[in-house]
């Protein structure tokens, strides 16, 4: 049999990820019917995406319930029975690509009502490097780790921020201070203390104060505002000094300029070591960084041990192919297993055991079995979104989908989206309960911890983002499923898709998780804040 080359290959991953144009359509669609060796190739590429029986999840608005084929229970022999039936899928599926290759555009438009599949753009001038030890004024946005900054003020109560310009200048702000980002060229410090170094590529790069404008010119420069003098120090290279109603001056390394009122005073030592460096600023996120991973753990081992717990996964790095269930001797029985996923750098990046799984490659997953019955769930996770380029992505599914079995997603357009089936009929058998919009692309490639409480106790669903509550939701009487259980499942993907074309059967979330709890209970607001405050990092 032969190998798939690397033609092959970027057509059949074009195909998952909905990316392949008209052109390679129709040659995928050649290859497949004039190729046997390849169509064999082409269905174990496609069989770990685990494309099954007819069937349908569309979104729906908030409240309605979606249509759908009941789903038997899965067999013992699932997973030779899956393999094999995805491959005889694919392969029908292949027999009328002429018809896909003419509708596909209208599918995905009537799949979704909530949002069209238009470019999506992301807004910003500046990215935030690192916050360490930052506390806000009440006025202020509060930012974190990897936020996108566009043409707003930071107002920095105390702490350090670390700002990366787009054009490639960084700054280090020291808190008390307020900074406003104009452009990917330029700051006004209002007040505060500030070092920017500027590398050749950002040439050019300004900071204003009220009493001056700094070109750089190629430099690493301090600011100093305060209340009645401003000073502007040269640590490396030169910069230009235009003062209001003076003359431009050139400052270079060594020197600077103190203003008070409309007098200037040049200063002949600079006192480098009074403003934090990146290698300073490094250590001092290092310290901060093991200190928050030192609460976290002893938290961790608390929840550990809860005898609520169902099942636990930290994600820590291990030299293994599966991933360990953090929790009592008796439930070790819960490894996972790990299926293309890769062992990524999660959200403790500077402690060496602090790992994450990565879910970019179309079938990645993580395979788990919780077995056992349980009256209420309560999910958690620290998760990292790159992009959100499925329809729906997958946190953790049921596989089967059976009553009593959970969904727990995102859709495309960045809400979280919870499902727990109660009836075994073809339709009206569940209801999706949406939250507001929790990600957008601004937020790409920052942590967020997501929690979801369902409550059949109470008959309450509530949704949490970094540990607020921001959405609550009645569960309707006729919904209310007092018997859960989960089974063969999945962290990042869904084993058993009941539909066989690739924009419902791939979910696997584009991005990283970081850590998966499931309780039977239905935590309390303070203990979701508990478990974010303890793990943020």
């Amino acid at each position: 049999m032969k190998k798939l080359t690397d033609e092959d290959l970027e057509l059949l991953e074009s195909y998952c990820n909905e990316t392949i144009s008209d052109e390679n359509l129709e040659v995928l669609e050649q290859k497949l019917l004039d190729d046997a060796e390849f169509r064999e190739e082409a269905r174990s590429y496609f069989s770990m995406d685990s494309f099954m029986q007819m069937d349908q999840e569309a979104p729906v608005p908030i409240n309605l319930i979606e249509p759908n084929i009941s789903q038997k229970p899965a067999p013992k022999s699932f997973f030779w029975s899956m393999a094999i039936a995805a491959s005889l899928s694919f392969v029908a599926g292949i027999l009328v690509l002429n018809t896909i290759n003419g509708t596909k555009s209208k599918q995905l438009a009537q799949a979704d009502p909530i949002e069209s599949k238009s470019d999506i753009n992301a807004s910003g001038f500046a990215v935030v490097d690192k916050v360490v030890n930052a506390e806000w004024e009440a006025s202020s946005k509060i930012y974190t780790n990897g936020q996108a900054v566009g043409q707003e003020t930071l107002k920095l109560k105390s702490g350090i921020v670390h700002l990366e310009f787009f054009c490639g200048a960084s700054v280090i702000i020291e808190g008390p201070a307020e900074f406003d980002v104009n452009s990917s060229w330029e700051g006004f410090c209002r007040k505060g203390k500030l070092r920017a170094n500027v590398p050749p590529a950002a040439h050019g790069f300004r900071i204003d104060t009220p009493k001056n404008k700094i070109i750089d010119l190629g430099t690493e420069f301090g600011i100093n505002v305060g209340e009645t003098e401003e000073s502007v120090v040269v640590f490396d290279g030169e910069i230009e000094l235009h003062a209001q109603g003076k003359e431009m001056k050139l400052l270079k390394a060594g020197k600077g300029i103190k203003t008070v009122g409309t007098s200037q005073e040049s200063l002949n030592a600079v006192d480098a070591e009074s403003f934090i460096k990146t290698a300073g600023l490094n250590d001092i996120h290092k310290a901060k960084v093991q200190s928050k991973y030192a609460e976290w753990k002893a938290m961790s081992l608390k929840w550990a041990q809860d005898p609520r717990l169902i099942a636990y996964y930290n994600f820590e790095h291990e030299n293994s192919p599966f991933v360990s269930h953090v929790g009592t001797e008796s439930k070790s029985n819960l490894t996972g297993k790990i299926i293309r996923a890769e062992r990524v750098d999660g959200r403790w990046s500077d402690i060496e055991n602090g790992g994450a799984m990565e879910f970019k490659k179309p079938g990645s997953r993580v395979r788990v079995n919780i077995p056992g019955t349980f009256k209420q769930y309560t999910f958690t996770t620290w998760v990292r979104i790159d992009s959100l380029d499925r329809d729906w992505n997958a946190l953790f599914m049921g596989d089967s989908y059976q009553i009593g079995e959970p969904h727990w997603q995102i859709h495309k357009d960045g809400r979280l989206v919870l499902c727990v089936r109660k009836y075994d009929r073809p339709d009206d058998y569940h209801i999706l309960y949406w939250s507001p919009k929790i990600w957008e692309p601004s937020q790409t490639g920052q942590w967020m911890h997501l929690s979801t409480v369902y409550d059949p106790l109470k008959k309450i669903m509530k949704h949490f983002k970094n540990g607020e509550l921001i959405h609550t939701q009645e569960i309707p009487k006729k919904f209310h499923v007092k018997k859960l259980k989960i089974g063969p499942a999945e962290i990042g993907n869904w084993g058993q898709p009941t539909r066989t074309d690739p924009v419902f059967a791939l979910r696997n979330i584009n991005g990283r998780i970081d850590e998966m709890m499931i309780m039977d209970a239905a935590l309390s607001n303070e203990e979701i804040k508990e478990i974010y405050e303890a793990g943020k990092p």
